[in-house]
């Protein structure tokens, strides 16, 4: 599997402090793999653009090549979480590097934009963060948010990990996802997390900036609550609708309490996705960024876009490459998978859905 560095052409309350203080190669060619069994919304692919990948650095891995069987691919994941947590998975995760070599981040360090950070250790880098259009409040366009884009054989997907919106960044969250011509976001609070209002009520539109948001429904099913949005920009009075997906599921470490569950809920983000697709009127971009956030970006963050990748790369008989690729997403954003239990969920996830889908 092969994740790129690409530089995107998005149009150009609270005190910092530590993360440590919260829960802290091409794939040769596209098979013709089962896919996963989504919900009921059914939409199409998009087109896909070119990047380029940067190699030095990087950890020589051996990976799982796609002619494995999915019965002998289940039993070297399985054999791999032996003796956990003092078993092969951790030596293995200890050696990727945490983050790029000489990383710049200047714009994330500027005194203006530390506000701007939850934590003053996870910050994005340079070339990857996304770039609002400079404001007065904002003269340097700063978000603490990252591109993330990877390539499985032919098909491209595009994610935006970022920080929750602090109550101060509301504006300049809704900014983001009204130029980054984003039309999913996914929500993933720890326990107990306070969450800045950015959200509108059912009886309320949020007002951020020069942007209105409604809320046009709201469902909630057990561990996940679905919502429709509408975004508009008061100048132009141009507008769009927005997928809101919620998981409620966190537990300690960052994991989700719930493996099937958590499936579940990969399975209903993947069916928004695709149903997006249908809805996106023409000349606008067909394979939009999903805007994934957590308390710091890189924790449940980090898990969601790493399993759904991961089984993107199973149902598309692609060498499966775990270490590399999450090497790979930390050399787009820091620190991507904060912890070996984070880790050797995503490895649990794989095997479960492996034993359980048509697959075997």
């Amino acid at each position: 599997m092969v994740l790129k560095i690409i530089k995107f052409p998005c149009i150009s309350d609270s005190s910092t402090r530590s993360s440590d203080g919260s829960t802290s190669g091409t794939l040769g060619k596209t098979g013709k793999g089962k896919g996963r069994k989504w919900s009921n919304l059914l939409g199409s692919g998009g087109k896909h653009k070119q990047a380029t990948l940067p190699k030095q650095g990087e950890p020589i891995r051996v990976p799982l090549p796609a002619t494995i069987s999915k019965e002998a691919l289940c039993q070297l994941l399985e054999k791999k979480l032996l003796d956990y947590p003092r078993s092969a998975l951790f030596f293995e995760f200890e050696k990727i590097p945490k983050q790029k070599n000489n990383c710049d981040l200047t714009t994330a360090s500027l005194c203006e934009n530390t506000p701007r950070n939850r934590f003053n250790d996870v910050v994005p880098y340079e070339e990857t963060r996304v770039r609002l259009s400079p404001s007065k409040e904002n003269k340097f366009g700063y978000i603490n948010a990252s591109h993330i884009t990877a390539t499985v054989g032919t098909q491209q997907r595009f994610y935006i990990a970022a920080q929750s919106p602090l109550t101060s960044t509301i504006r300049d969250f809704w900014q983001m996802i009204w130029e980054c011509e984003v039309y999913l976001v996914v929500s993933l609070p720890a326990p107990g997390e306070e969450i800045a209002p950015y959200l509108p009520t059912p009886d309320r539109i949020l007002h951020a900036g020069k942007f209105e948001v409604m809320c046009q429904f709201s469902q909630a099913t057990g561990h996940c609550a679905t919502s429709k949005l509408r975004i508009q920009d008061v100048d132009s009075k141009s507008f769009r609708g927005i997928w809101h997906l919620h998981y409620t599921e966190w537990g300690h470490q960052g994991c989700p309490n719930s493996v099937p569950h958590f499936l579940g809920f990969l399975e209903e983000v993947s069916s928004v996705r695709q149903h997006i697709m249908t809805e996106i009127p023409g000349g606008h971009n067909k394979n939009p960024p999903a805007l994934v956030h957590c308390s710091s970006g890189v924790g449940p963050t980090a898990v969601t876009i790493l399993s759904d990748l991961l089984l993107f790369t199973i149902d598309h008989n692609q060498e499966l490459d775990i270490p590399r690729v999450v090497y790979l997403l930390r050399q787009q954003r820091m620190l991507m998978i904060q912890n070996i239990s984070q880790y050797s969920f995503v490895h649990r996830l794989l095997i479960y859905y492996l034993k359980n889908s048509r697959l075997i």
